[in-house]
């Protein structure tokens, strides 16, 4: 029996050009794709004019921001009416290779079926202007066998390319609107497992990544650029999840090293002291996020 995988793909003021490498990929991989544009302006036009021959793919304009978790949830909403049994999350700038979502549907049923309660799996992303892989810098991934194939077994993943079981957001929950951006697909992970699934990566998909603005060296240590828009949410967010239970004591120390760091450096790196206001007022406003209901 043929299983149903829709994709849901996120759009903010995208890049029309690699929009359409993600959308046909898309297309040509999943039985449905639903684009949901957080976009202040209408795209439709120049969204029928570049994909009108994809019978599959439905558009799906918001004329607002409300943030990829919203986003993401009104996508899901979507699949929740057809009959698909997997969902796929795409950013607009994460370009799925080759049969990537068959080998993430064959693996996430590998695990299944060797009663692993697997809550999602993606790709090993690929940076789009190194052609190398994404590291974690904290802890290796764990490599784990299961039924003879090898799986990577971490914390967390990236939302884009991930794989989940349409059912599973019942008993999970959907993703966290009010975290707007930055670490919404982290805590997803967090609170799948502690509803006791597990999260992996597939050694053998593939998904080309563009992390931030780029890459930028700092005493020989690469370093991903952020916008002072992500800066605010990223720090912003952090002090929101620190204070949870499910949400792992290693992430906590090492973004509390690492946003303090960041703080001394990265006014440097964007070259604009109004940096530090933005970092400031998000941890003003997660703090109020957490003792101000």
């Amino acid at each position: 029996m043929k299983q149903e995988i829709a994709a849901v793909v996120v759009l903010y003021n995208p890049n029309w050009i690699l929009l359409k490498e993600v959308i046909n990929q898309s297309s040509l991989q999943c039985d449905k794709v639903f684009v949901i544009d957080n976009s202040e302006t209408d795209n439709s036009i120049v969204f029928d004019k570049n994909f009108k021959d994809l019978s599959n793919v439905k558009y799906c304009a918001l004329l607002k921001n409300i943030g990829i978790a919203g986003a993401q949830n009104i996508g899901l909403e979507l699949v929740r009416k057809t009959k698909s049994e997997y969902v796929i999350f795409f950013d607009q700038d994460s370009v799925p290779t080759d049969k990537m979502v068959k080998t993430l549907v064959n693996d996430f049923m590998h695990l299944r079926s060797n009663n692993v309660k697997v809550g999602t799996i993606g790709p090993l992303p690929v940076n789009s202007q190194t052609n190398e892989f994404y590291k974690p810098r904290v802890f290796k991934n764990k490599t784990l066998l299961v039924g003879g194939l090898e799986f990577f077994s971490l914390k967390q993943i990236i939302s884009s390319g991930g794989l989940m079981y349409v059912a599973d957001f019942d008993k999970i929950g959907d993703f966290e609107e009010g975290l707007f951006i930055d670490g919404v697909d982290h805590e997803w992970c967090w609170r799948a497992q502690k509803n006791g699934y597990s999260i992996f990566l597939s050694p053998r998909s593939r998904l080309i990544h563009n992390l931030g603005e780029g890459d930028k060296k700092l005493i020989g240590v690469k370093i991903a650029i952020t916008s002072s828009f992500r800066l605010y949410y990223q720090y912003r967010n952090f002090i929101v999840l620190f204070f949870r239970g499910y949400v792992p004591f290693y992430w906590k120390l090492n973004n509390l090293i690492k946003y303090l760091v960041k703080m001394f450096y990265y006014p440097v790196l964007r070259k604009d002291i109004n940096v530090l206001k933005r970092i400031f007022i998000g941890i003003g406003d997660g703090f109020k996020m957490v003792f101000i209901k």
